[in-house]
């Protein structure tokens, strides 16, 4: 009997093995389908962009981008940003940081607001995680996690840090991340790289999932902008006292700061700090 029961505790450890393995093979088939209908979809769009798009380097792509933006599907716009990324590496960094000061300022005021310093975070449009890496290395304690349109090379030394970059597969507030688990949304130099609907878009669902906190910058001048002649992907005309009126439907402003373009630069900016409402207007 004893030697029975021995060869059933290696058949049953073996079967659950066995099962465990086809689980994986099942996952890994499922995920190698996945991965062939991105692609597929990926091919088309680069068809598709081929035929609208002659030659980016004899082409004013900005002012094409900038006309066409709402036509243009989501993988489109990813694959732009992918030929931009390689053919502009300076635009891989942020490195303008006149106004670091309002964001170290905003996140000591969150940690004493919260009475903690493991604060969540979740970034719109952080690229290789230049912003995160200055406040991280004052913060250790911060979770970040920075949402971006397409995979960026990890700025040097985030790894000591608790940094997650995750890629967007669709326009952020149609992913629906579960972002009501983070304490602030940061996002600094992207929002005017939206049209003002997808700005709407995203205010709405950052208010709908009850976001408790906002630190932005948002680069555009107090009526508007149209950004003619512009070098970049800049598409928001909508203003920065519009964009008040609207966030101020759902929050209460607890800092604004405008800033001011430094030449050569044209692009005027304003800053906000904000908390929600417990019940929006």
């Amino acid at each position: 009997m004893g030697e029975l029961e021995e060869l059933q505790k290696e058949y049953n450890k073996l079967k659950a093995r066995h099962d465990r393995l086809i689980q994986e093979i099942d996952k890994r088939r499922a995920r190698a389908l996945e991965l062939r209908a991105e692609a597929q979809v990926r091919d088309e769009a680069i068809k598709t962009l081929k035929t609208r798009i002659i030659d980016l380097d004899k082409w004013d792509e900005w002012a094409w981008y900038r006309k066409r933006y709402d036509s243009l599907t989501f993988q489109e716009k990813k694959l732009l940003h992918e030929i931009w990324y390689h053919k502009y590496p300076s635009g891989r960094f942020y490195s303008g940081f006149g106004d670091i000061r309002f964001f170290f300022n905003s996140v000591r005021q969150l940690i004493s607001r919260l009475k903690r310093e493991n604060i969540k975070v979740a970034e719109l449009g952080g690229r290789g995680g230049t912003l995160a890496f200055f406040l991280l290395r004052k913060y250790p304690n911060l979770e970040w996690t920075n949402f971006e349109i397409i995979k960026h090379r990890k700025r040097k030394g985030l790894n000591r840090f608790q940094y997650t970059e995750k890629e967007l597969s669709a326009e952020f507030w149609e992913k629906k991340p579960i972002i009501n688990e983070y304490d602030v949304f940061i996002s600094r130099n992207t929002i005017e790289h939206l049209s003002d609907s997808d700005a709407v878009n995203l205010f709405n669902y950052l208010s709908e999932e009850k976001v408790k906190y906002l630190i932005l910058r948002i680069c555009t001048k107090p009526g508007g902008q149209d950004w003619r002649g512009y070098v970049g992907s800049h598409v928001l005309k909508m203003g920065s006292r519009e964009i008040t009126r609207l966030l101020n439907q759902s929050y209460n402003l607890i800092e604004r700061e405008p800033y001011e373009p430094i030449k050569p630069y044209r692009a005027w900016c304003s800053l906000w700090v904000l908390k929600r409402r417990r019940k929006p207007t």
